[in-house]
Formats: structure tokens, C-alpha cells, sequence
């Protein structure tokens, strides 16, 4: 190592109209590059040197900074100040040593978390960028599925003539019904945007409408009685139930059109007071265990009392040796 001299200018204190030149030296090193070329490269700044005017105590000067960066150590000096000065350029250097090692170690680490971000944005914008084209929901829809087939609704329903079609469909109506009650519009744009019981049916879900759904719920409606019966028998068979007290209520909805066409919706005492509205009155019966064993809707002035009667008879005919 060296030590290198360059000019630099500078203006006295107080005074900025003029500059005057001034000497300030560098520890220098020579080096070739990887193209073989000599390179010089500053280690580390000096100052003035104004305690060192001579270029032998600066040569020396540049020998134990030279023993103190390589080494660690270095020999002692006859010159006064010579060896303080350099163990105070050596300290200043081991600081700058630092500074730089703990700069390059936060840009690293800089890098490194720019890096990782960079990562995590591009994993975001490609998950992004993906729409599900077939995401259906199969957890409901296979309970109710496997609920049905137990049942054996599609062989009771074909063995009243029903093709196979048309039973595949009302037990599609009926999981529906089960999982989304609400309006027949809604629970067409379910079936085609949501739930797989399409998919378990094996039916198209495009071709369902709700002109489709109100078709088979007027058919299932027509054999209500004798499916309730079957779904009873079917239900005491399989967890063993004997029937020895049946529990009866009634209740009434209305409704808010005219419903002019409608030979049973009449005005009558609405439980939910709203008198301004046509209801009709609706019942069920059901057993201690909660099972349900027959449905039935009655006109809107119907008094409660006058259908006791009816349900114990619609029990009677239609409940088989069994029941008492």
C-alpha cells in the first residue's frame, strides 16, 4: 500500500469569494482487475498529514498501515506520534470496516425481503388470475342423496308408474327443498351455480327451470297422502318406532296477492295479524319422535275444531294394521 497525494480546493473561513488549494492524501492500492489491468483503489482517507511533512514519515506511515490492515499488528516507530497516528487510522479503518459490513448486510437483507415480496405478489397474481369454472357443493347434497335412496322413495314413486325421469326429478326437487328453501327462481340458479345434486342425479342443470320444479311438486302433491304413509311405515321399520300417541297443530300463512283463482285461500284469523291478507289454514300430524305422519291444508275460514275429525279419519284409513 501507498500513500497518494491529491489537490483539492477550498475556501478560508469566512471568506467564499475565493478558494485556495490544499493537499489531502489517500492509503492507496494497486490491483489488477480481471483484465489484467492495474487498478488503484482508495483503502482509506487520510487527511492532511500536516504532523507528517516529510515523505519518509509518510512512506513509514504507509508501511504500518500496511502491517495493521494485513496483519493485525505491526512494528513500533521511532518517529514521535508516528505509530498513535497509524493505530488511530487503523481504528478509524476497523470502523469503516464495519459500517461497510453492516451497510452490504442490510441491503442484503433488503434484497433478500424484496426478493421474497416479489415472490408473494406473483403467487397472488396468479392465483388471481384463476376462476373456478366447476365449484359445487357436495356435502349437503350427498346426505340428502343417501337419505332418499335409504328410503327407497325412487322405487316406491316408479312403482306408481312414474318413468325413471320423471322420479329422478322429484327426488332432485325434494334434496333441493331440503337444503335451499326458498323461492323455485332461486333455487334454479343454485342448482346451476352451487350444488352438485345435478351432478349426483345425473341430470343437466341447465335444462331445469322453475316452471320445471312447480311441474313436479304438483305431481309429488298429488301422491302427499300415500307418500307419507310409505315414508312413515319405512321410518318405524327401520329404527324400530311403535306409535302409541300422535301430537296435532295447526297454523295459517297468507298471502299477499289477491289469489283470485284459489279455492282455498279465504280471509280468516291470521296468527302473524294480518288481516288485510287471504290465508290458508295449514296442519300436521307427528309422533313423540318428531316424524311426521300426515300433512294438510285447509281453507283460510276453516275453524280448527271441524279438522280433528278429518286427521283421525285420514289416520285410520290410511295407516295400515299396525297403527293404533
Amino acid at each position: 500500500m501507498f500513500i497518494k497525494p491529491t489537490k483539492k480546493w477550498r475556501s478560508p473561513e469566512g471568506d467564499t469569494s475565493i478558494m485556495v488549494p490544499y493537499t489531502y492524501y489517500r492509503l492507496c492500492e494497486s490491483e489488477r482487475d480481471a483484465d489484467g489491468k492495474s487498478r488503484q483503489h482508495t483503502v482509506l482517507g487520510l487527511g492532511e498529514l500536516l504532523e507528517f511533512p516529510t515523505e519518509m514519515q509518510k512512506r513509514e506511515l504507509a508501511e504500518l498501515l500496511t502491517e495493521l490492515i494485513r496483519d493485525g499488528v505491526c512494528r513500533m516507530s521511532y518517529t514521535p506520534g508516528l505509530y498513535e497516528a497509524a493505530l488511530g487510522f487503523y481504528g478509524k479503518w476497523l470502523d469503516e470496516k464495519r459500517e461497510a459490513k453492516e451497510r452490504q448486510d442490510r441491503l442484503a437483507e433488503e434484497a433478500r425481503r424484496r426478493a421474497e415480496e416479489a415472490k408473494e405478489a406473483r403467487v397472488s397474481l396468479r392465483l388471481k388470475t384463476l376462476q373456478p369454472e366447476t365449484a359445487r357443493s357436495v356435502g349437503a347434497e350427498h346426505v340428502c342423496s343417501q337419505t332418499i335412496a335409504k328410503l327407497g322413495l325412487k322405487d316406491f314413486l316408479m312403482s306408481k308408474g312414474w318413468p325413471e325421469p320423471k322420479a329422478r326429478l322429484a327426488m332432485l326437487q325434494v334434496a333441493a327443498r331440503a337444503i335451499y328453501t326458498c323461492s323455485e327462481y332461486k333455487t334454479v340458479r343454485y342448482l346451476r351455480e352451487n350444488s352438485a345434486i345435478c351432478e349426483i342425479y345425473g341430470m343437466d342443470a341447465g335444462k331445469i327451470t322453475k316452471d320445471t320444479l312447480y311441474g313436479s311438486a304438483l305431481d309429488l302433491y298429488e301422491l302427499h297422502r300415500e307418500i307419507e304413509d310409505y315414508l312413515h311405515r319405512r321410518v318405524c321399520n327401520l329404527f324400530n318406532i311403535e306409535d302409541k300417541i300422535l301430537l296435532f297443530d295447526l297454523s295459517n300463512a297468507y298471502f299477499e296477492g289477491r289469489m283470485d283463482g284459489s279455492e282455498i285461500c279465504r280471509f280468516g284469523r291470521s296468527k302473524e295479524k294480518r288481516g288485510d291478507c287471504k290465508i290458508v289454514v295449514f296442519g300436521a300430524v307427528v309422533n313423540t319422535e318428531g316424524l311426521i305422519c300426515r300433512t294438510c291444508i285447509y281453507e283460510g275460514n276453516r275453524q280448527d275444531v271441524t279438522t280433528l275429525k278429518e286427521v283421525i279419519g285420514s289416520l285410520e284409513n290410511g295407516g295400515g294394521e299396525q297403527r293404533r
